[in-house]
């Protein structure tokens, strides 16, 4: 008593109000009281006291937050977020937009992890992926929207390739197809190779332009220039060929043949054959719309002939034939030989036997000609000709015939009485008999 000022300050841990004489007011959980106070401080967010007589308050422990002042306890960082020491609330500290937390008591944010492959965490503070990539784009970590064009989170499809929803990494379109366009999102937007092309390359961004070998034909998705398998193509077939770069296939055209696979041109049909054809179109893609051409070559009959390049055998002319097949030129069909005639063309045999009254040298085209003799005709005076005659029959002697086109040797009549006929094949009397004899 009697003091004219305080005796001390008061001690940490206790507080001391107007009037106190001795410190004896403990300073109560939640709260702190350093040297000289007069009343407990509540501890501030972020902190907290769970003992008494304390002169400071503590920070709330990592992967904890004290929400509140006077906070006696802390409480257990929630999903989604970290807390550091010290931490204030609850949701002072949200993961990131780009990741998530599914585990309580997180303290650092490389804790949070980053949104798994296809997906994407589209706000802060997530426990859980928002939802898949968008189809077109491929998410491949830590997106934070579907639709990323980053290159880093994630991008658009890129041409060649395409992304369903939800995938990481784009899917290669295969050999034989292509994708020209970004944003793809299904393997029917590769495209197949185009007819008469191929495209060798998984992961073509555009028709290579490429163009298929002679010899075959790329309908469409092929992925080699030779395809053999049928898929995309296929060898071209006997009886056609295929340029280089066709979209179909063509037949060997007329006077021409393939015996072959696989060809470019057809072979010329050689001399003394015959190659008949068509220039219809065999193949339009995969189906078929005309005759298939010339797997071979084919003897020329007997009455033609065939030179180069023959398609329909050439019959050899009207007064020849030939038995004969595979001739070359008109030059060796046979004349029809003598006392036969070769009526019409093509013919392999004679038709038949000149016509009685009538010659046929050679070359005879009808049995009953009119030429002169000793040309192809009817039979001359003086002369008879019986059918198939090789040559005319002179009327003997002591007869004649002054008439053309006889057929037998009664057509020869006795000498005019009164003349003699002294040799053969006579049209008129040699003269009058001499005098003296009759």
């Amino acid at each position: 008593s009697g003091l004219i000022n305080p005796t001390a300050l008061c001690v940490q841990g206790f507080y001391c109000p107007s009037g106190t004489e001795i410190p004896t007011l403990e300073c109560p959980t939640g709260h702190s009281c350093p040297t000289g106070s007069s009343a407990p401080a509540p501890c501030a967010e972020g902190t907290y006291q769970n003992e008494k007589k304390q002169a400071s308050c503590k920070p709330a422990p990592a992967g904890f937050y004290a929400a509140f002042q006077g906070n006696t306890n802390y409480s257990l960082c929630p999903v989604g977020h970290y807390c550091p020491s010290g931490t204030r609330f609850a949701n002072e500290f949200a993961c990131p937009n780009g990741t998530h937390s599914p585990e309580t008591g997180r303290y650092d944010i490389s804790q949070c992890q980053k949104c798994p492959p296809g997906k994407y965490c589209g706000s802060p503070g997530l426990s859980n992926y928002t939802g898949t990539c968008s189809p077109g784009y491929y998410c491949i970590l830590g997106a934070f929207k579907p639709t990323p064009r980053d290159g880093i989170t994630g991008n658009i499809c890129p041409t060649g390739k395409y992304c369903p929803g939800g995938v990481s990494d784009p899917v290669t379109c295969p050999a034989g197809k292509f994708a020209t366009n970004e944003g793809n999102d299904a393997s029917d937007d590769c495209l197949d190779c185009p007819p008469g092309q191929y495209c060798a390359g998984v992961g073509a961004g555009s028709s290579s332009n490429l163009t298929c070998d002679a010899g075959y034909i790329c309908t469409g998705g092929s992925s080699t220039a030779t395809p053999t398998n049928g898929q995309g193509g296929h060898k071209c077939p006997p009886g056609t060929y295929c340029p280089a770069g066709t979209t179909v296939v063509y037949n060997c055209a007329p006077g021409t043949y393939n015996p072959g696979m696989g060809r470019e041109n057809c072979f010329m049909c050689p001399k003394g054959y015959f190659c008949r054809g068509t220039n219809e179109l065999v193949y339009n893609l995969t189906k078929i719309t005309g005759y298939r051409g010339n797997t071979n070559f084919t003897d020329c009959p007997s009455g033609h002939y065939c030179p180069d390049n023959t398609s329909t055998p050439l019959e050899c002319p009207a007064g020849t034939y030939s038995a004969a097949v595979k001739l070359e030129r008109v030059d060796q069909c046979t004349p029809c030989p003598t006392g036969k005639y070769c009526h019409g063309t093509g013919k392999g045999t004679p038709t038949g036997d000149c016509f009685g009254g009538f010659f046929c040298n050679q070359s005879s085209s009808v049995p009953n000609p009119t030429g002169t003799y000793p040309d192809n005709g009817p039979c001359p005076s003086g002369h008879y000709c019986p059918n198939g005659t090789l040559a005319p029959v002179q009327c003997p002697p002591g007869t004649m015939n002054a008439i053309t086109g006889q057929d037998k040797a009664t057509d020869c009549v006795s000498c005019t009485a009164g003349y003699y006929c002294a040799t053969s094949g006579l049209t008129a009397p040699t003269g009058p008999c001499s005098a003296g004899f009759f």
